[in-house]
């Protein structure tokens, strides 16, 4: 976690590793209310969602070609499927923000201890 000085510098704060927990968890619920949020708008919606997808094969206009159910729930599940990829993607921007925001702090924190910009250590990757 970074936090702005008066003199509109950065500097990197060492936080403890449950801090890192909660902002995770934090995180994690932000990312997860989203979704379900964009899962409720896009059921709504779904109907409209599955004629757009279906569009391409429908212009195709091959006579006896039709969109079937295999099986009993598939029609169902479907559904479901469209929707939740398309929560996804709408929840997408806000779960950029909050990896960019994480990922903004921990660089800067690493270009500010090393001043010489010809050579940047990047933390090393957990085996």
């Amino acid at each position: 976690m970074s936090t702005s000085e008066g003199n509109g510098q950065s500097s990197d704060v060492q936080m403890p590793f449950t801090s890192h927990l909660a902002e995770l968890r934090s995180r994690l619920i932000k990312s997860t209310l989203a979704i379900a949020v964009g899962f409720s708008a896009c059921y709504a919606i779904v109907d409209d969602l599955f004629a757009i997808l279906a569009a391409p094969v429908r212009r195709l206009q091959i006579r006896g070609l039709a969109l079937i159910g295999t099986t009993v729930t598939e029609a169902f599940f479907t559904k479901m499927k469209v929707s939740f990829i398309a929560a996804i993607i709408i929840a997408s921007p806000i779960w950029l923000r909050f990896f960019r925001i994480a990922f903004l702090h921990r660089r800067r924190g690493v270009l500010l201890r090393n001043r010489d910009p010809a050579r940047v250590e990047l933390p090393a990757a957990p085996l």
